[in-house]
C-alpha cells in the first residue's frame, strides 16, 4: 500500500510537469522562434511480483507480474518542425527556412536562436529583442549595418549605397536532444559543440518571422489526457489512504 502511494505520487508530479509544459506551449503560441517543448519520461524499475503460499505447510512462490514503481521527467524534448513564415517588412527581421539556429552572444556564453526578430542599435549592430548581439562568421557582431541593407539567401549583409558585404550570419546546427532552454527565453543551450553549417546552409529570408511551431490543437488534447490522468492517480492516493486508514484502526482495535 506504501508503495502504491509513492507509485501513484509519481504519476501526479509527472503529469503536474506535463501540464506545466502545455502552459507553457500555449502561452508562447504567437512568440516568434519558440519551439514547442515537451517532457522525456522514464519509468522506474519494475518488479516482478511474486505471492508466498504455505498451502502444505511448505513456502511455495506464485508469480503475479510485473508491477511498476512510478515514472520521472528524465529531461526535455524539443519540437523542431519549422513554424509558419509571418511577413513582416522590417529589414531587421529574418527567418532560417530551413535547419539550423542564429547565434547570439549573452554574458554567459553563446546561445542559439530561431527567432529572428532583431533590431539595430544606437550603433548600427543587429542585436536581439533582448539585447544581445547577433554573431556573424567568425563570432564577429554583425555592424555596423546601415539603415538600407539587403541580406542574401546565404545570410550575407549587403549595404544597399555602396554595395559592400558588412558580414554573414553565422548559422548553427545542433543536436536537438542536447537543446537546453535558457530560463523562458527563446534562447537554447546545448550540451555538445554546435556545428557552424558553412556550404551546406539554410535560406535566409529577411522581412519575414518564424512564429512558434506550437500545434495547438495537439495541446488542446494532451492536456484533456494529462486531467484524466492525473484525475486517476489522485484517485489512486485517496483509496491506498483509505485502505492504510482501516488497517491502522482495525490493527488498533485488535491490539
Amino acid at each position: 500500500m506504501i508503495r502504491g502511494l509513492y507509485t501513484a505520487g509519481a504519476g501526479m508530479m509527472v503529469n503536474t510537469q506535463r501540464m506545466q509544459n502545455i502552459d507553457d506551449n500555449i502561452e508562447n503560441l504567437r512568440t516568434p522562434g519558440f519551439l514547442e517543448v515537451s517532457e522525456h519520461r522514464l519509468s522506474f524499475p519494475q518488479h516482478l511480483a511474486r505471492r508466498i503460499d504455505h498451502p502444505d505447510g511448505i513456502p511455495r512462490s506464485t508469480a503475479l507480474g510485473v508491477m511498476g514503481t512510478g515514472a520521472y521527467v528524465a529531461d526535455m524534448a524539443y519540437k523542431m518542425s519549422p513554424g509558419l513564415m509571418r511577413e513582416t517588412g522590417n529589414r531587421t527581421d529574418m527567418a532560417i527556412n530551413g535547419d539550423g539556429f542564429f547565434v547570439l552572444s549573452t554574458p554567459a556564453g553563446q546561445t542559439y536562436t530561431r527567432n529572428g526578430h532583431f533590431m539595430r542599435d544606437p550603433s548600427g549592430y543587429l542585436r536581439s529583442v533582448g539585447g544581445n548581439p547577433v554573431l556573424g562568421v567568425g563570432d564577429r557582431p554583425i555592424g555596423p549595418v546601415p539603415e538600407d541593407f539587403t541580406v542574401t539567401t546565404d545570410g550575407r549583409i549587403i549595404d544597399n549605397t555602396t554595395g559592400a558585404e558588412l558580414g554573414q550570419l553565422k548559422i548553427v546546427a545542433v543536436q536537438l536532444d542536447t537543446l537546453v532552454r535558457v530560463g523562458s527565453t527563446t534562447m537554447y543551450t546545448s550540451s555538445a559543440p554546435a556545428a557552424e553549417m558553412m556550404g551546406d546552409r539554410p535560406r535566409i529570408e529577411q522581412g519575414l518571422v518564424e512564429e512558434s511551431n506550437v500545434d495547438i490543437a495537439g495541446q488542446m488534447v494532451k492536456m484533456i489526457e494529462t486531467n484524466r490522468a492525473f484525475s486517476m492517480n489522485q484517485r489512486a492516493v485517496q483509496s491506498n489512504d483509505q485502505i492504510l486508514q482501516r488497517t491502522v484502526n482495525e490493527v488498533g482495535r485488535i491490539i
